[in-house]
């Protein structure tokens, strides 16, 4: 008998007899009755006053437990009896109703409502005064009565501060496409409780989550995807509808979302008995997608090896053009060579290493053998004249950018070769298709079967209706506000994913974090965050500052609980603008680590452009206190400029700008086709052209450019153009608060035509060439003694500026070691004849800092040691006199560090500080 339970009835033993039995309840009499089913044939009613089943128990219910019936968390229960280990009667306390359960379903759980009772007094304070503001939003308050943080939830896990590793990141597929960077994405959200996808714009985010929601339906799993608003979450929606797979999910949501739904279900594709495959056929299908994507993985990185070199070579080209601009102001001197001796980059590096670390000028006897033997000079009278040995070292220095061009573009070549050897094109493709039909079969096995229930907005929540309903529609979508009142109480998905996290609130967020076992976050902490409600104080109840509502969107928050523990995939390949668009946000936001895979046409047209509008008093306010800027407006109509800004062979132009009042002069102005709107609501949209006003003139208040002026704002402008970025703005004040615009600008002004260039006495920093000098320069000093005082100290100075430029204040800025003072000027007819000719000598600056963005000079440090740098040496005081009035007249600062003093730190920050203040 099933349990082997022992059933009595009037003190005898029938359990040998009975082959099976239930407990029921008689609807008339409202009494229990044990259905016995004999051996011998029959079945009778006893009821069960008249009997015992053992074993027979009760299932206490603690004060931080719920008790699960269906799968519902259920109120209000006064007490359970289990009978024979195979059904449960229970019996609340309002109506003194009994209800008999299987025991399967009936399960009790821990809660951490109690432990975590501070954490849900702060987060209801603050939906309470959410709710007093109006908004089209679920009441928050009423959803934090029902709150219940069970201990296998993703919000237990997030308070407690503790993700699971986990093992499930196996037999993973590609049905919507792949790339290295979502490989990875994948392969980690499969291996942690919570993990996050850093999704910059242009990388597949989307697509990354479609991939996710495949490979959490063939596990037979379920998901909720939400994010802060339905046009985020509606993304996700589109592309599986184009994809063909729309049936397999439910917007829910508000109530007005799950009526549309509920009045139009999804039906399941009439071929899908067609999607069916033969369990051996399947495997084999597996197989192969498992040994494919771990062949490709190789081949990726070959890919974005390929994009990498196709950038360093334009960037090199933009340098080789400057540098050349460079040297019709600088004598050449072709290097004369022993026969077979040539001038590789690597002797050009270690050439101009040797000059900086020579300390003796004089041409000693292990000189004159170097110059002889690996370099292959033999003109030691030429070369003990420092004058015509800068004039060999420029005609070196160009050298080396052509020799380093043909060099990448030798490893291009090759490159490009492998790939077309190794098949890429046609993995990556089989991967694909053999993804979709791996995919197609597994839902062919869970939706084969036809679903008689009839769902509707009222029946779909019933616990006997939802199992069906979440077999039927494994993935639900709906925003966090309204991911609670979607589905039954307690329940929770196998997953929640988290689309656009930088903009989702912490309240919300908490909220939907309760109703999932396992959180997939994706976002991007470098676009606009969400906006808090700043009457809410932030640091109110002792909260602990990584869930404090007023500092932290739901992704930062993950971020600050977890910090190193749980897996971060940055999604790197880059698909959506034009390299030159993409490189600023790159360069300046993503640290560099972004991969541009748009395909461009290398000749199109200019890909950027800078309008800079007339000086004067162009801006305006509304009574509302909004900004407008008629005549940035007008500039664009400018016939010089239009083609510029308007093209017909774009599908879409945008017009953004940070004020409504902008955008309200624009929609008067300009054509109708061109969509207009401000940057905050452009963000998750692209056009092939986008025309960026920034309205402000020299009349903006302070706070006025810090709204404008603000990272997240400018990453979000440029990456929402594909083919042409505009920047159409009042340039001087910009360059005067020396912000993010002022980066903008100097990139823009650095990568431009000649036309818009801005001419100075000072020169771009030549810093591609300088970079891989400083690597040789650095691996050379390594040799010396560490009673090298000189090179120890700028070594520590070195290390100390790459600490400071980590922080975010300062990441604008980067720094070349040793740089050529001839390097660095363009002019120098402001300078004194003995100026002039120091300048040509070897004379160098041992840090100078510049912009990261168009390469752009800020300032000079020197480092004094002690045993060079003192009053008794009067031919390095005139040296340093001398390098003091040329970086004076030239408008660079400078700041000297003596190595007997100590505070560098506060110093060099002291130094960069008055940079920005001063631009």
């Amino acid at each position: 008998m099933e349990n082997s339970a022992t059933i009595i009835k009037d003190h005898e033993d029938w359990t040998d007899r009975i082959s099976d039995w239930k407990l029921i309840k008689r609807q008339e009499n409202n009494e229990h009755y044990i259905k016995v089913s004999l051996k011998t044939g029959g079945y009778q009613y006893w009821s069960l006053e008249r009997c015992r089943i053992r074993p027979v128990r009760k299932i206490k219910i603690g004060e931080d437990e719920q008790v699960f019936l269906k799968q519902e968390i259920k109120e209000g229960i006064e007490s359970i009896v289990v009978y024979g280990e195979k059904y449960a009667i229970v019996i609340f306390k309002n109506s003194k109703r009994s209800y008999i359960y299987h025991l399967k379903d009936v399960k009790k759980v821990i809660l951490g409502n109690k432990r975590f009772k501070n954490y849900t007094d702060y987060f209801r304070y603050v939906a309470e005064e959410k709710d007093k503001t109006p908004n089209d939003i679920p009441p928050l308050k009423r959803q934090f009565k029902t709150l219940n943080i069970r201990v296998d939830s993703a919000l237990y896990a997030y308070f407690e501060k503790k993700s699971k590793s986990l093992g499930d990141a196996r037999n993973i597929i590609f049905p919507f496409g792949l790339n290295l960077s979502q490989i990875q994405a994948v392969e980690s959200a499969f291996s942690s409780q919570f993990s996050v996808i850093e999704g910059p714009p242009g990388t597949g985010k989307t697509q990354t989550i479609l991939n996710l929601i495949a490979n959490i339906i063939i596990k037979g799993q379920t998901a909720a995807v939400i994010s802060n608003n339905n046009a985020a979450v509606s993304n996700v929606k589109e592309k599986l509808e184009k994809a063909g797979f729309s049936f397999l999910m439910a917007s829910l949501g508000n109530k007005e979302n799950q009526k549309q739904f509920f009045n139009q279900l999804p039906q399941v594709p009439g071929d899908i008995n067609d999607w069916s495959i033969e369990p051996e056929k399947e495997s084999e299908l597996l197989h192969n997608i498992i040994e494919d994507t771990a062949l490709i993985k190789d081949l990726f990185q070959l890919q974005n090896r390929q994009a990498i070199l196709k950038q360093q070579i334009k960037d090199l080209k933009t340098e080789r053009v400057y540098f050349k601009e460079h040297m019709r102001t600088q004598e050449r001197l072709e290097p004369k060579l022993l026969p077979f001796y040539r001038f590789d980059n690597t002797k050009i590096l270690n050439f101009m290493a040797d000059e900086v670390m020579n300390n003796e000028k004089r041409m000693t006897f292990f000189k004159k053998m170097k110059y002889l033997l690996y370099y292959g000079l033999y003109n030691f009278k030429l070369m003990g004249d420092s004058l015509q040995k800068q004039k060999i070292l420029t005609e070196l220095q160009y050298k080396f950018y052509n020799q380093k061009i043909m060099e990448l573009e030798n490893e291009l070549e090759q490159v490009n070769k492998t790939l077309r050897t190794k098949n890429f094109e046609e993995i990556n493709k089989r991967i694909q298709e053999h993804s979709v039909l791996y995919f197609k079969s597994k839902i062919h096995q869970t939706q084969k079967r036809d679903f008689f229930v009839h769902f509707d907005q009222k029946n779909y929540k019933r616990s006997s209706n939802f199992n069906i309903f979440k077999r039927r529609f494994p993935i639900v979508l709906s925003t966090a506000f309204s991911l609670m009142d979607s589905i039954p109480s307690g329940y929770l998905f196998d997953y929640l994913i988290i689309d656009e996290a930088s903009q989702l609130e912490l309240v919300p967020g908490i909220l939907a974090l309760s109703c999932a076992k396992k959180v997939i976050i994706v976002g991007d902490t470098k676009q606009l965050p969400h906006i808090p409600d700043q009457k809410i104080s932030s640091g109110m109840m002792g909260i602990e500052p990584c869930f404090d509502y007023a500092k932290h969107s739901m992704l930062h928050s993950i971020l600050e609980v977890f910090k190193e523990n749980i897996p971060v995939t940055l999604l790197k390949e880059h698909y959506r603008c034009h390299p030159m668009i993409i490189k600023f946000c790159n360069e300046r936001y993503y640290n560099g680590e972004l991969i541009p895979l748009t395909k461009t046409d290398d000749n199109s047209e200019p890909s950027i452009v800078l309008i800079k509008t007339a000086k004067g008093n162009h801006m305006r306010i509304f009574g509302n206190g909004s900004r407008y800027n008629i005549r940035e407006i007008e500039s664009l109509q400018e016939e010089t400029i239009r083609d510029l800004t308007f093209s017909n062979d774009y599908q879409d132009i945008g017009f953004i700008a940070p004020y409504n009042g902008q955008i309200n002069a624009a929609n008067e102005y300009m054509e109708k086709e061109i969509i207009k709107n401000t940057v905050h609501k452009f963000q998750g949209r692209e056009c092939d052209g986008i025309i960026f006003s920034t309205v402000l003139d020299k009349k903006a208040r302070k706070i006025d450019i810090e709204f404008v002026d603000d990272s997240a704002l400018i990453n979000v402008a440029v990456s929402r153009a594909k083919k042409r970025f505009v920047l159409v703005s009042n340039v001087d004040i910009f360059k005067k608060s020396n912000k993010e615009i002022s980066e903008l600008i100097r990139y823009m002004e650095y990568y431009t035509e000649s036309s818009l260039y801005h001419e100075s006495n000072v020169i771009s920093v030549f810093d591609l060439l300088y970079k891989e000098f400083s690597e040789v320069l650095l691996k050379r000093e390594r040799k010396l003694k560490d009673s090298d005082s000189k090179f120890k100290s700028e070594r520590i100075i070195a290390s100390l500026l790459r600490d400071i430029f980590d922080e975010d204040k300062y990441k604008k800025f980067n720094f070349q070691r040793d740089y050529l003072l001839k390097d660095l000027l363009r002019k120098t007819s402001h300078l004194s004849p003995e100026e002039q000719k120091f300048i040509q000598t070897s004379a160098h600056c041992d840090f100078l800092i510049h912009y990261k963005m168009g390469n752009e000079p800020a300032g000079v440090i020197e480092v004094d040691g002690a045993a060079y740098h003192n009053k008794s040496n009067r031919e390095q005081s005139r040296r340093d006199s001398l390098k003091d009035s040329i970086l004076r007249k030239s408008g660079i600062p400078l700041l000297r560090l003596k190595t007997i003093e100590s505070g560098e730190y506060n110093k060099v920050k002291e130094f960069l500080n008055s940079i920005l203040t001063n631009g």
